[in-house]
């Protein structure tokens, strides 16, 4: 089997994940508005603290039936309860640990604590409209069916394991390759889902607890867009686990650091050992040592430019917040992706796209936010040397994209009333 066969194996393997896992999603909506009990992979986060890489995230299973939502680690021993919790904020999973493409799901819990979902969005929209619904949940709650693709895998190995027996001295090279390639993941596979369907029916050993933090009155659909009175709206559409770096309190500073130094020589170092293990020199005046230290002479010289370029930037971006600036009211708050925009009041509302990390002042929403425009950034009347860099040009925000960013929850329920009909969202 030559590579382009491989290749051609890959992407149809691709496709079929792809087009399994969309019918899956479908299916479960159907289901849960059966009033059946299913599960859904995801990733659970206590509050608002991004957990650090080490830890991750906690990924398991979400149980979820009308009324009724329980999260379970992967084997069944932890679990969180999640029943009558309402999603407050919806966003793309853009600096989590979700996967490209997931949703980030924010939810309070009745006793005011947060916690966050990363799971597809098709899956969201039936979370949403599952905990909405007003059917009263089971009080001994019925698991999920059983899996059927463990016990297919299994067969299916098993059968691998027989024509191994029976003609393993027979087969072609590359199809027995094929085959150990195919059978052995396939009884891993097949294993695992077992225990997966026995962590579904085991009584959990530990209840996970939510951070508390107040429990804030639930916020009516805005239908006036009064700039003064969105604040609240923008508040609950934060994201201060993904936009402030705990390292960098003020954002990006108008004076480079250390940090900004080490993130300009991050890419030329690891272009340098990228190519000493490329050429793995072995005698220092051999051919391979020649070509490395080349190498090391132009990325030494690419590191320098960059680190030298890094402070006329700078002290250019300190001589334009020097100047008077045009006086403008906004509020951060999250686009669909989760990345931070600004919002600027005025006759006709526009938006901007900014640059991470921002400054903890950036996510003050005891009112619109009191800036001045210097073009290429904005600075903060009350709070000097912090400033806010765009990331995209201005462009104006009609209102009904205005709705979106200030209510993503609404968003995401009308989107499961229009998707899983039954349910009263």
């Amino acid at each position: 089997m030559d590579s382009v066969e491989w290749l051609i194996g890959l992407a149809v393997v691709a496709m079929v994940t792809a087009g399994v896992a969309a019918a899956g999603s479908r299916r479960r909506q159907r289901r849960v508005v059966g009033g059946e009990t299913v599960r859904c992979h995801t990733t659970l986060a206590l509050g608002d603290e991004r957990p650090p890489w080490w830890r991750g995230g906690r990924g398991g299973w979400l149980h979820l039936s009308p009324g009724r939502a329980e999260w379970r680690s992967a084997l069944g021993r932890r679990h969180l309860d999640l029943s009558g919790a309402r999603v407050h904020a919806v966003s793309g999973s853009a600096g989590t640990y979700g996967a490209a493409g997931d949703t980030d799901l924010r939810l309070t819990l009745p006793d005011g604590g947060l916690v966050r979902l990363d799971l597809k969005r098709r899956d969201a929209v039936t979370v949403a409209a599952a905990l909405s619904t007003r059917t009263p949940p089971s009080r001994s709650p019925v698991p999920p069916r059983r899996r059927r693709w463990p016990v297919i895998a299994l067969a299916l190995c098993g059968a691998w394991l027989l024509t191994w027996a029976l003609t393993g001295t027979i087969v072609d090279r590359d199809w027995t390759f094929v085959l150990a390639l195919v059978g052995t993941p396939l009884g891993i596979a097949g294993l695992t889902g077992l225990a997966y369907d026995h962590g579904d029916r085991r009584t959990p050993r530990r209840s996970l607890r939510a951070p508390e933090r107040p429990l804030e009155p639930e916020l009516p659909a805005p239908d006036e867009f009064r700039f003064e009175a969105l604040a609240p709206y923008a508040a609950r559409e934060a994201r201060p686990y993904v936009w402030l770096d705990p390292h960098r309190p003020d954002g990006i500073r108008l004076h480079p650091g250390g940090r900004e130094v080490l993130d300009r020589l991050g890419l030329p170092f690891g272009l340098l050992i990228f190519v000493v293990a490329l050429t793995r020199p072995t005698d220092v005046t051999g051919g391979r040592a020649i070509v490395t230290l080349g190498a090391a002479l132009l990325l030494g010289v690419w590191a320098l430019q960059r680190v030298l370029a890094l402070f006329p930037a700078h002290r250019a971006l300190r001589v334009l917040a020097g100047q008077p600036g045009e006086a403008v009211s906004g509020l951060v708050v999250a686009r669909p992706d989760g990345e931070p925009v600004l919002l600027l009041s005025g006759a006709d509302r526009r938006q901007v796209p900014l640059r991470r990390p921002l400054p903890a002042a950036a996510l003050d929403f005891t009112g619109p936010l009191r800036l001045r425009s210097h073009g290429r950034l904005f600075t903060f009347e009350d709070v000097p040397g912090v400033a806010l860099f765009p990331d995209g040009p201005v462009t104006p925000l009609p209102d009904d994209e205005l709705t979106t960013l200030v209510d993503s929850a609404g968003a995401l329920r009308r989107e499961g009333k229009r998707v899983a009909a039954g349910y009263r969202v």
